[in-house]
């Protein structure tokens, strides 16, 4: 604990004492691919450590992303945001080049490490990145094999937050490349009827085009509802 002068009545904590960096190895199976990776036995952190928790959306895309690894090994790149752990993206890693981006520099520690421990065919780069930087995702943007976006960008469990979406889906809107075919994923669940509403006007805003995959909404963890999303740039009118 780090105190302030006794004059001004406060203490101060120092960040160190809220940040638990003891980890669990778990492995996971998705289709023909096992991921092995270090998350947070808590159910829930503090210090905005959220991302070292294992969310239900997260195995949601992930399971709908091995029944489609083919759409993945035809990507230039794949990259994901909000990555935490990374297990949408070590997944993507088994077919095509990624990177994995998140803002917390505890969980990008977390982040590098689980890429060390999947290492496959292709590339995997972890890179800082907080959605509201238009710096941050120019360099992301810039470090895309051609310089011109990723034909797959990721996310999950990460629309919680009615405040958040707005930079959550312009990042997505930029980081997609302008190719046919080119789609931000979404591994969304249902957890506040406002935010229902709100990541379809916040991807229209963006110039994206959502719509459900059909067959994906189930019940996860929690007794909730989720679903996965794809969009895509909408076409010129």
């Amino acid at each position: 604990m780090v105190c302030a002068d006794a004059s001004d009545g406060a203490d101060h904590f120092a960040p160190s004492l809220f940040t638990n960096e003891s980890y669990e190895l778990r492995e996971f199976v998705y289709g023909q691919h096992t991921l092995r990776v270090l998350c947070s036995p808590a159910a829930s952190t503090d210090y905005d450590l959220t991302g070292l928790v294992l969310w239900p959306a997260a195995h949601l895309l992930a399971e709908y992303m091995a029944a489609n690894m083919a759409h993945l090994a035809a990507c230039n790149a794949a990259c994901e945001l909000g990555a935490g752990l990374g297990l949408v993206g070590l997944l993507a890693g088994k077919a095509c080049p990624v990177m994995l981006t998140d803002h917390n520099e505890v969980v990008l520690r977390v982040l590098q490490r689980n890429a060390a421990e999947n290492p496959g065919p292709h590339s995997v780069r972890c890179m800082q990145l907080d959605w509201g930087d238009d710096h941050g995702i120019a360099a992301v943007l810039h470090a895309s094999p051609d310089g011109q976006g990723y034909d797959l960008v990721l996310s999950s469990d990460v629309a919680y937050s009615l405040k958040a979406l707005p930079a959550l889906f312009c990042a997505a809107a930029r980081l997609l490349a302008r190719r046919p075919g080119a789609e931000f994923w979404l591994g969304y669940v249902s957890r506040a009827a406002g935010i229902d509403r709100g990541i379809h006007t916040e991807a229209a805003a963006a110039g994206l085009h959502m719509r459900e995959v059909p067959g994906t909404r189930q019940r996860v963890a929690g007794g909730l509802e989720g679903v996965v999303f794809r969009c895509r740039h909408k076409e010129p009118a």
